[in-house]
């Protein structure tokens, strides 16, 4: 029987991980004997960091000597080390989808040409943006297959997720002086399940629909609360396992600053794990007037400062009626001023802060996209 020998630095999890996932696929399409350890193997895969490759590539390099088929598979960082292993995988015959691994019969390691190959995707950041309150997305998941999705992502070699929760579904959050308890999915609708045997028979809930390990404790809000902050950071957790970069999206609730700048620290006590929080604003602006452009000047001008409005293209890009603008803008001053304040006293755990629109008109995204 061939033998294989994996070698990684076990001190970093995503390293570990890559080596486990190495393990895995092979151990389920071949018939080789893999150890961590041994002398003269057939196969010798090293998996290493090599930061003089550019930023976000990895390579696969093929070498043979005396009967040895020796692979190192290395990426600028460690996530780029595990999308080295998922490359050389595919060429062997894996087809890595959102679903599942599509696995051949026998993995195709006459693949393995001695050589070199090195890829530098296209686009750094590339993952998906999961706005979890649907009852179709991953937020109505088992945990064990929402950790599955996120494996798959990292399969496909994706490194970036944003979570975007709206206010009282992944955090709690107080209004008119009631605090309102997270855990409130799919904006807060309740779907109770019909008592037949067509959704008995397809839906894991037995009559509440959500995430089934929180089904028997949906009537008690602070504890659901705790269950969904629970399960969030549980994926995040494997997010972070798999290479992925994690951003966390939210609208600052309330109307103050000093309750913006609030939320935000207690959102980054309930989530420590985010690389970058990210502030938007409400969805279509939620305005309060639609300003002609004499008006909309005025309006930049008491939110940024007589200066705004020497940018000529900004002034060029402004319009009539553009309903979402004024909410768009106001929330986006408010969204600056929170970011300011907390990056002034940063404090040890301070993710990476980003600011976005959550608009749906190009004309006043132009604009917004000016201010920011």
């Amino acid at each position: 029987m061939k033998t294989v020998v994996i070698v990684t630095d076990s001190t970093h999890p995503t390293l570990t991980y890559a080596a486990v996932e190495l393990r895995s696929f092979l151990e389920q399409t071949t018939n080789l004997y893999i150890t961590l350890k041994g002398s003269h193997p057939d196969y010798l895969f090293t998996l290493v960091k090599d930061p003089a490759l550019k930023e976000t590539s990895y390579a696969v390099r093929v070498s043979g000597d005396k009967g040895c088929t020796t692979v190192t598979l290395s990426g600028h960082n460690e996530a780029c080390v595990l999308h080295a292993v998922y490359e050389m995988l595919e060429r062997c015959g894996i087809c890595f989808d959102i679903l599942n691994p599509i696995l051949p019969a026998q993995l195709d390691l006459s693949a393995l040409v001695p050589g070199e190959q090195i890829t530098t995707p296209f686009v750094k950041q590339r993952g998906i943006r999961q706005h979890i309150n649907f009852a179709m997305d991953i937020s109505s998941y088992p945990l064990a297959e929402a950790l599955e999705y996120i494996r798959n992502m990292a399969r496909m070699r994706m490194n970036h997720i944003t979570f975007h929760s709206y206010s009282g579904q992944w955090f709690g959050y107080t209004k008119d002086g009631t605090f309102k308890h997270g855990g409130n999915f799919f904006y807060g609708t309740r779907f109770d399940i019909p008592s037949t045997e067509l959704f008995s028979r397809n839906i894991r809930n037995r009559a509440i629909y959500c995430i089934p390990e929180i089904e028997t404790v949906v009537e008690q809000p602070e504890v659901r609360s705790r269950m969904a902050t629970g399960w969030l950071n549980t994926v995040m957790a494997e997010c972070k396992r798999c290479g992925l970069h994690v951003q966390l999206s939210i609208e600052p609730p309330g109307e103050t600053h000093e309750e913006g700048v609030a939320i935000c620290r207690e959102v980054m006590k309930l989530y420590p794990l985010i690389d970058t929080l990210e502030l938007v604003t409400p969805e279509c602006g939620n305005s309060n007037f639609t300003p002609d452009v004499a008006g909309l000047k005025a309006y930049l001008v008491e939110l940024f400062g007589a200066s705004v409005l020497e940018d000529k293209e900004l002034v060029a890009s402004l319009k009539d009626n553009l309903y979402q603008i004024e909410g768009g803008l106001r929330h986006c001053a408010r969204n600056i001023k929170i970011v300011a304040e907390l990056t002034a006293s940063p404090g040890p755990c301070l993710p990476a802060m980003a600011i976005g629109a959550y608009i749906t008109c190009p004309d006043c995204l132009r604009v917004l996209h000016f201010i920011m």
